[in-house]
């Protein structure tokens, strides 16, 4: 499975991004100052935090200052995909509340030959 995300900020050039595995979605998520978990959330490991235990599920959530956010899946998948773009546009946010960044992203099928 391979995806290509584009980030925009504001009129700067699009940087796009080649996703292929869960590394490549935490070294993404490092460069927008994002901290994603390394493996799923699991509730019986993760006993003391009250964000998790009020809503508690079995899937990867990311960290930026001091907010959480889930991201709708526990595995590598389009579903992941969409919650990092989501997180990114919702987290980074400029000194008015107003999301940074446009993001997009396409998921590259391939074929058999």
């Amino acid at each position: 499975m391979k995806f290509i995300i584009v980030v925009q900020e504001h009129k700067n050039k699009p940087k796009k991004y080649e996703i292929t595995s869960l590394n490549d979605i935490v070294d993404l998520c490092k460069q927008y100052n994002i901290k994603m978990s390394e493996k799923p959330f699991n509730l019986e490991e993760n006993k003391k935090s009250f964000y998790e235990l009020a809503n508690p599920k079995n899937e990867f959530f990311a960290e930026h200052k001091g907010r959480k956010r889930w991201l709708g899946s526990n595995k590598f998948d389009k579903n992941l995909i969409v919650g990092i773009c989501n997180t990114i546009k919702g987290l980074c946010l400029d000194e008015y509340g107003v999301p940074k960044y446009e993001i997009n992203f396409k998921e590259i099928v391939q074929k058999d030959i």
